[in-house]
């Protein structure tokens, strides 16, 4: 599991969904929630999560939807038979993601090579600290 110390700068509610925008180390991510966590408010300083299954991987930041492309270097490398652990280090923090092995050759994926750590923000989830 992911976990990345953050902060919280903006909340906004319509309806059901709550959009909450928080501050990684100068990193700027985006999460969308049904329930706004109990205790989470601006200036709150929380854990964002996510499982490695969760972390996308690709070599350019991209227009497309997904609005957190968090921008790392490979410092990590497990592959295996059918799937690929890559460790990334941010200046938000390490992400792990976990691609199919078929990925990670086809976009030639090697330590120190710059790349970027794309998640939904659906994906991810808070915890207080």
């Amino acid at each position: 599991m992911n976990s990345i110390r953050a902060e919280v700068f903006s909340i906004e509610s319509a309806k059901e969904i709550n959009y909450i925008k928080l501050d990684a180390n100068g990193v700027k991510i985006s999460l969308l929630t049904l329930q706004l966590p109990k205790g989470i408010e601006i200036d709150s300083k929380v854990n964002i999560l996510c499982k490695e299954s969760e972390v996308s991987i690709g070599l350019s930041k991209s227009e497309i939807s997904i609005s957190n492309q968090i921008e790392g270097v490979i410092t990590g490398l497990e592959i295996g038979k059918v799937v690929t652990l890559i460790t990334v280090k941010s200046d938000a923090g390490v992400i792990k993601s976990m691609i199919t092995t078929d990925s990670s050759k086809r976009l030639n994926l090697q330590k120190d090579l710059k790349v970027f750590a794309l998640i939904k923000a659906n994906e991810l989830s808070l915890e207080l600290l």
